[in-house]
């Protein structure tokens, strides 16, 4: 008599090292074969974005993109940030398509910085994490001042230049 099998298992072997063992064919009842496969590997992070998304009256949020793999899969991909010294915010990144994930920072006031990171967390609890990076919210210049400055560059100029044509006549 022949058997069809299928089974998966994940087992710690010793000091966070992990097997996962399956099996999916036919076999005889006497014999049972395994296949073990080890995972020491963390999640692999690369291709990492970072674009502003136009919102309204002059802000922005930044859309954090990026590229995440393993062999045995993905538990989570988080996106993790803080403003100035505040605490930190985590969201799990949605992902787009394949192994791309992208996540949202919401908008900051001007003139703060921003610091993030990704976090990458496969299915045996191994986690690897990108170099934290950071951006500024940049100060939108006031156009309002513009023409008052423009007024009085101009002003200035006029008055000059009358005053070298008096000194030469």
């Amino acid at each position: 008599m022949i058997l069809k099998i299928s089974f998966n298992c994940l087992l710690e072997v010793s000091n966070g090292n992990y097997v996962l063992a399956g099996y999916s064919g036919l076999v005889h009842p006497d014999v049972l074969l395994v296949n073990f496969e080890t995972d020491n590997d963390v999640p692999k992070i690369w291709d990492v974005s970072r674009t502003e998304n136009h919102i309204e009256n002059s802000t922005y949020t930044a859309v954090i993109n990026v590229t995440v793999y393993d062999f045995n899969g993905l538990e989570e991909v988080i996106l993790s940030y803080m403003a100035d010294d505040g605490s930190w915010n985590n969201v799990t990144m949605t992902n787009k398509e394949g192994n791309v994930y992208s996540a949202e920072i919401e908008v900051y006031p001007r003139g703060t910085d921003v610091y993030w990171t990704i976090i990458a967390e496969n299915n045996i609890v191994k986690t690897s994490r990108i170099n934290t990076a950071s951006y500024y919210v940049i100060p939108e210049f006031p156009s309002w001042i513009i023409l008052p400055l423009f007024l009085i560059a101009t002003t200035v100029i006029i008055v000059y230049r009358n005053g070298l044509r008096r000194e030469v006549s």
